[in-house]
This record gives structure tokens, C-alpha cells and sequence, in this order.
């Protein structure tokens, strides 16, 4: 097998198992793997080695060839072997009591090249010369960073110390739920990202709805082993306020404390109130005036106009009471008494009336009597 067919199909599994080996993506492909052939351990020894079984493949290509990929979990150490066209094979070059990940590729040159089996084993025997039992790292610590998208992106700053005891052979970071970081039969290459001794920090982009998020942070030794991991959750941050092209923040106005004022004396009041209220003003009936005749001069009559009535005003002194009484009492108005018509009026009317009646009837006489005088 070429080196860059190798590296190709090491690099499929991956990108299956760590979604595009993007660093802590929560898009997590490893649902996409299926043990569709059953891939299975017949035997595991340290003499005989780990012999693995499948099912034939089902699809219509024909010859089916079958290839096998070993991945150490947490690392890129990976071993591909040759194509066969059988459907068992027996690993004699694992190391004894490595975590080791299998994956079945059928029909890869002919068909589109799935992964159809996968399982997870530690291979038989003990290490010959154990590496110290990873420590675990000093501290860990998460931020999650508004990105300015209307608080439905965030970026992850993840930042740690080493060991006291010093570096270890190198880290891995986990995100999701501690199963999500244990290698298994059901989760072959956990969702972990392996990071070289000396590196302290790292990143992730996460979407409003994942939150809240946990980070786990291991140390490995040379083995493979990992520590007690340390745990950094984030919590959705408060989002920022989107920016608009233009637009002008309006600041939070300040409130403003409006002093009571003190109450006002009830003699102070009773002189307002007394002097704000206006006396009514009473209008004189106008006198009606009488022209006479041309050839009788009327007797002038007097005009007698009636003196108003004035009208009786509220004085301070109710005002007052009402002031100092515990209930509220509305303010009394004065309402100006009707002035009545004068007298003298109707009396100058009825002496018109006759006098005009009385040059009627002289007229009348003289005429009269000038007529016949004329005939005589």
C-alpha cells in the first residue's frame, strides 16, 4: 500500500470519527459509522495474535475486497493493511496491552468506499515497559467570546497549565459528555483531539444552542493511558448587540429624583383661593328711548332703572373650613343671581301707547272738524 493511500484512508476515518477533524467541531460524524458486516474478535492472543471475522459485503460489485486500518484512540498512529478478498484477518503486529480502534473498508476501489465495521480492543499481554501513569494537568480554564452574529456564534479560548511533575507525553481535549471521550466498542475513535507536549492552548467555535459546554482535558503518557481529566464548562455569555451601519446607541437615561414639595399654609391657600375667585359683573338693562310726533311734544316720562341685585360671593371663611377638613372638598363656585328686568320698563310703554292713541284721535277730530268748516 502506497504512502499516500494510506495517509488517504487514515484520513477518512478520521474526518468520519472527528467531523473533519475539525478542533472540538460539535459536528460530530461519528454517527456515521455502521458495523454493517458485523466485524468481530474470533480469538486474541500473544501467541497467535488478534484474529478478527466479518460478514461478505452485500453490495453487486464482485470480487468484494476487503481492507483493515488499526488506530491507537488519541493519537494518529495508524496501520493499514493489504487488501484481501477473504473475510478474516489476524493481527500479529499490535503492541501487547494498547488500546487499539479497527475499522472494515469494503470494496473500496469499486464502490463508494464505506466504512462497514469497526470495533475497539486492547490487545492481549501487559506492557513490557509501562510508561508513568499520566498526572493530570495544573489547570484548565474555558471562555466563550461573543463573534458578533446576533449571539448565535461563539468563539472558545482554552487555556491550561502543565503537571507539577512536569510535561507529559502530550494532551487530549474532549468536548461533548465524558462518554463522548472514552474509547469503546460503540465509539471506536472517541471525540477527542490529540495536542503535542508544550501546547497550553487551543480553541473551538460552538453555536448558541450547545450551551451550556464542557471541556475535558487529559494527559497522556507514551502508552496511550490517559489522566483523570479536568473539567472547564462554559454558560451562554450575554450576547452583544448586533451593529448597525449608522445607527447611534441610546444611553440608559439617568433618573431624575423630583423633590416633594412642602405644603403650603391653609391661610395661604384661603388668600389665594379668595383672591383668584372674580366677582360677577352686573350688566344694566338699556332703557328703551320714545321718539314723538312731529306735532305733539310727549311729556317726558322718567326712566327709572331698577338697582341690580349684587350677587352674593364666597367668602374666604367657607373656603377655610373646607381646607382644614380631613375629606377633600370640592371648591364651591358662586353662580350670579338672574337680574330681573326693571319695572319702570313696562310702565313707560303703556304711558306711549296712550299719548300715541291720544294725537291718533286729536288728528282725527281736527280733521274732521276742518273738513266741514271748508263746506259751510
Amino acid at each position: 500500500m502506497t504512502t499516500f493511500r494510506r495517509l488517504f484512508i487514515t484520513g477518512v476515518i478520521l474526518a468520519s470519527t472527528l467531523g473533519f477533524l475539525a478542533p472540538l467541531s460539535t459536528a460530530r460524524a461519528g454517527g456515521n459509522l455502521s458495523n454493517t458486516l458485523n466485524l468481530h474478535v474470533v480469538s486474541s492472543s500473544t501467541v497467535t495474535g488478534i484474529k478478527l471475522a466479518w460478514n461478505p459485503s452485500t453490495s453487486a460489485v464482485t470480487p468484494h475486497t476487503y481492507e483493515l486500518v488499526r488506530l491507537q484512540p488519541y493519537t494518529y498512529d495508524s496501520e493499514d493493511f493489504a487488501a484481501q478478498t477473504t473475510t478474516t484477518f489476524t493481527d500479529t503486529t499490535f503492541k501487547p496491552g494498547i488500546l487499539y480502534s479497527y475499522y472494515l473498508l469494503s470494496d473500496w476501489d469499486t464502490d463508494s468506499g464505506a466504512i462497514d465495521g469497526f470495533l475497539t480492543l486492547r490487545a492481549p499481554g501487559t506492557i513490557a515497559s509501562p510508561a508513568p501513569a499520566p498526572a493530570k494537568a495544573g489547570s484548565f480554564t474555558a471562555t466563550a467570546t461573543d463573534l458578533g452574529y446576533g449571539g448565535s456564534y461563539y468563539s472558545i479560548d482554552l487555556a491550561w497549565t502543565p503537571p507539577a511533575s512536569g510535561e507529559p507525553f502530550g494532551y487530549v481535549l474532549c468536548s461533548g459528555t465524558s462518554a463522548d471521550c472514552t474509547a469503546s466498542d460503540s465509539n471506536p475513535m472517541p471525540y477527542a483531539y490529540p495536542l503535542p507536549a508544550g501546547d497550553h492552548k487551543s480553541w473551538d467555535d460552538e453555536d448558541a444552542s450547545h450551551f451550556p459546554h464542557s471541556y475535558y482535558l487529559y494527559t497522556m503518557n507514551a502508552d496511550g493511558n490517559l489522566s483523570a481529566p479536568l473539567i472547564a464548562t462554559v454558560t451562554l455569555p450575554t450576547p452583544a448587540p448586533t451593529a448597525t451601519p449608522g445607527s447611534t446607541s441610546t444611553p440608559t437615561p439617568t433618573p431624575v429624583v423630583v423633590p416633594t414639595p412642602s405644603p403650603t399654609p391653609i391661610t395661604q391657600i384661603v388668600t389665594q383661593v379668595a383672591a383668584a375667585t372674580p366677582a360677577p359683573t352686573v350688566t344694566p338693562a338699556p332703557t328703551p328711548v320714545v321718539t314723538p310726533k312731529a306735532t305733539t311734544t310727549a311729556k317726558p316720562v322718567s326712566t327709572a332703572t331698577a338697582t341690580p341685585t349684587a350677587t352674593p360671593t364666597e367668602t374666604p371663611r367657607v373656603v377655610a373650613e373646607q381646607l382644614t377638613s380631613s375629606t377633600p372638598v370640592p371648591t364651591v363656585t358662586a353662580t350670579p343671581t338672574a337680574t330681573p328686568a326693571p319695572k319702570g320698563v313696562s310702565t313707560a310703554k303703556k304711558w306711549a301707547i296712550g299719548l300715541s292713541a291720544l294725537v291718533v284721535i286729536l288728528a282725527a277730530g281736527a280733521s274732521v272738524w276742518f273738513f266741514r268748516r271748508k263746506r259751510a
